[in-house]
């Protein structure tokens, strides 16, 4: 089929990361369970930068004229989100507002840092001493 121009979108049926693409550039990076349904929504609202309703859910439009797709398991989808999102660095991604880069001697400090399990839990309210008259 591939001689007739057909290609091959399978890999949209499963689950995985996606990039919409602006004139070759990354605009916004997102995960999906079910990449052909979420992938839909965005073209349908497509080119609209204000918040659009669909069903129950409210979606904010994305201007984009190219996707791009890299599947991958549901367990995986967070972490590869977020390295593609620092990555890319796109425009449209909430998830970036507000942030800014840590500088390398913090993230070498974050890096030495360790977790330890198994501390006592902490009180959820303070202890009240209440003084007796006599």
């Amino acid at each position: 089929m591939e001689e007739d121009g057909f290609f091959d979108v399978s890999d949209i049926l499963q689950s995985g990361i996606y990039a919409l693409t602006w004139r070759g550039e990354v605009v916004y990076v997102g995960q999906a369970k079910r990449l052909f349904v979420r992938l839909y929504t965005h073209a349908s609202s497509r080119y609209r930068l204000r918040k659009v309703t669909m069903g129950k859910k409210t979606i904010k439009g994305s201007v984009f004229d190219g996707i791009c797709v890299l599947p991958c398991s549901e367990l995986e989808l967070d972490r590869r989100e977020r390295e593609m999102i620092q990555k890319y660095r796109p425009k449209y991604n909430e998830m970036l507002k507000g942030q800014m880069p840590l500088p390398e001697d913090i993230r070498a400090l974050l890096k030495q840092m360790t977790y330890v399990p198994d501390l006592p839990p902490i009180e959820d309210r303070p202890k009240v001493y209440i003084r007796r008259m006599l």
